[in-house]
């Protein structure tokens, strides 16, 4: 592993408000993959006793004298669950994903998982081409109930007109954000989901950063950009925070 990537400090809070990350790399291969030959890249064990079949459904609709419908579904790949239900790997014809689901550890340990589970793909696939590389951040912030301002937390989010007097009970939010300098986008969705507990009110912080390319595929490829996605996403999402919630997410 990159000692690039190892190294890089980074804020650490104590209540990390994480639902879901995941790191992704799209590919293709000339060559047609066989369903059997995604099975290989994560074998059945005590760590991972669980597969689930990963499909696709698409439809079709015919207009003409009369209307008439069809729908089909495609077996594009497995789920790999862990004992823990913790982490998730998917083994798809179109590349390869991990989600790790709390309790969060840090990028370190993610990361190091995702790149062992994608040199076994390499392995067993062998796909000719990179087309993208992703990683996406899922946050829920819960704050005390109460009518409360979410620029006292946020420095994005939904502004609501002055003229407006009726408190917000929902809202969802999305901003797409192109990163010129790394070549990537972005998007940034809020929303105010159901609480954990009717003392709360929670909010959803998502992020996104994709990097589309077209490069030859090779075992090491992932490196450079999963570091830039990390530190872009480490960017968005302290810029999208106010001080009050960074506290609230680093009490111990």
């Amino acid at each position: 592993m990159s000692d690039e990537i190892t190294n890089d400090a980074v804020t650490h809070y104590a209540k990390a408000p994480l639902m879901e990350a995941v790191l992704e790399v799209t590919t293709s291969r000339a060559k047609p993959i066989q369903i059997e030959e995604l099975l290989r890249v994560v074998p059945t064990s005590e760590d991972f006793p669980r597969k689930v079949a990963l499909n696709v459904a698409s439809g079709k609709m015919t207009v003409g004298p009369g209307v008439s419908a069809t729908a089909t579904t495609q077996h594009v790949g497995y789920q790999f669950v862990s004992a823990g239900n913790d982490r998730v790997v998917h083994s798809k014809k179109d590349g390869l994903g991990f989600s790790r689901l709390p309790l969060y550890t840090n990028w370190n340990q993610v990361y190091g998982e995702f790149e062992r589970h994608w040199q076994s793909y390499f392995r067993e696939i062998a796909p000719d081409k990179i087309s993208q590389f992703a990683v996406r951040y899922i946050n829920r912030f819960d704050l005390p109930y109460g009518r409360i301002e979410l620029n006292d937390f946020f420095r994005t989010y939904p502004e609501v007109s002055a003229d407006i007097e009726d408190d917000l009970n929902g809202f969802m939010l999305q901003l797409q954000i192109p990163l010129h300098d790394i070549r990537a986008n972005a998007v940034i969705m809020q929303a105010r989901i159901p609480p954990p507990s009717p003392d709360l009110i929670s909010i959803l912080l998502d992020i996104a950063i994709a990097i589309p390319v077209d490069i030859p595929a090779k075992v090491d490829a992932i490196v450079e950009p999963m570091k830039l996605l990390r530190q872009r996403k480490n960017q968005l999402f302290e810029a999208c925070l106010q001080p009050a919630t960074r506290d609230l997410i680093n009490k111990e």
